[in-house]
């Protein structure tokens, strides 16, 4: 029986490959597109059901016509980006490749694979507030270049739903973790406490900017859950939250992966550690995404304790990353997470 065919563009990013876990568990034949030719092979190795090609989306004759016009595919997940975290020093980049490279990618369905379904990834910086619980109807705002570079997204997928019939929906991702992310916070916590257990050690220094700095975080898993959701039941044009829908506080956090470490944190407060403030709240709403039929199945204990066997692993394998030093358990300061 043929199956059908799914293409996730960025398959090679820390979301790709649970998105090529989700689809192929669901059925598809996957295409992956991304720069790194490299990790392409060493997927199609790790996936059976996985095809990938080389393809730079933000060039201005990207290869991403030609694997559209070839595969055909039922199913689009645009991923590529330059994520939040790595683009304050190069704005005018992250607002080039993110633009082009949505731009291609809904200009090749558009002119050779019309029947596609795509799904476009935003993010939660589009609502700009740093409070609030936001639903798919809160205005955007842009305050940096990577949320100007995600309103451009969702007005792209707009003008391409209005214009052309394109049948394209919206992701609107919120904070996500799992097993390997290396960056932020929540990963340099658990990195910390994993270091101490594995070293004999009953507690730890963790300087945080507060026991109450509260994001909406959830399993990596869980969003490529949802974009599955989407693509199958979401109406065209619409936008959908891919959010817990509940605060995580870093005192919810920390005191489950105690629990689970077994290893007792040292709690140090630094507001500067985090340019948001330490007490700000940035939750979302999911109710229109349950409307269909969608729920997060992986929790914070799931969470932890898959961010555990990562780091345990990863830590085991490179023994002088089990070096204790008092630096490394004390997040830089100049970083804004």
């Amino acid at each position: 029986m043929h199956k059908e065919t799914l293409l996730i563009s960025g398959a090679t990013g820390f979301s790709g490959k649970y998105h090529i876990e989700k689809a192929i568990n669901d059925g598809y034949s996957v295409i992956g597109v991304a720069r790194d030719a490299e990790r392409l092979r060493q997927l199609e190795t790790e996936y059976p059901d996985f095809i990938g090609r080389s393809c730079d989306l933000a060039a201005l004759d990207s290869e991403i016509y030609q694997v559209l016009q070839e595969h055909q595919p039922h199913l689009l997940i645009h991923l590529a980006a330059i994520v939040y975290q790595g683009e304050h020093n190069t704005p005018g980049l992250t607002l080039r490749n993110n633009g082009l490279s949505t731009l291609s990618v809904l200009e090749a369905a558009r002119l050779y694979s019309n029947d596609t379904r795509v799904l476009i990834t935003t993010s939660a910086a589009i609502y700009g507030g740093k409070t609030g619980r936001k639903d798919e109807s809160s205005p955007v705002q842009s305050k940096d270049a990577y949320s100007a570079s995600k309103i451009f997204d969702r007005v792209l997928k707009d003008a391409y739903s209005r214009q052309f019939g394109l049948d394209v929906v919206e992701a609107v991702v919120y904070n996500h973790n799992g097993p390997g992310r290396v960056t932020g916070i929540h990963p340099t916590i658990v990195k910390t406490m994993v270091k101490a257990k594995l070293t004999g050690q009953d507690t730890v220094d963790l300087k945080i900017p507060s026991l109450q700095y509260a994001r909406d975080v959830q399993h990596v898993a869980n969003w490529a859950d949802a974009s599955m959701t989407i693509l199958q039941y979401g109406m065209t044009g619409e936008a959908y939250n891919v959010c817990s829908g509940e605060d995580l506080t870093l005192e919810a956090f920390i005191d489950e992966l105690a629990r689970q470490t077994g290893v007792s944190p040292s709690v140090i407060t630094d507001p500067s550690i985090t340019k948001f403030g330490p007490d700000i709240v940035s939750g979302g709403n999911n109710q229109k995404l349950r409307a269909l039929n969608w729920e997060p199945k992986k929790q914070l204990p799931d969470l932890i304790r898959d961010m555990m066997s990562f780091w345990t692993d990863k830590l085991s394998r490179e023994p002088a990353g089990l070096v204790m030093n008092s630096k490394e358990v004390i997040y830089d300061s100049s970083r804004k997470y």
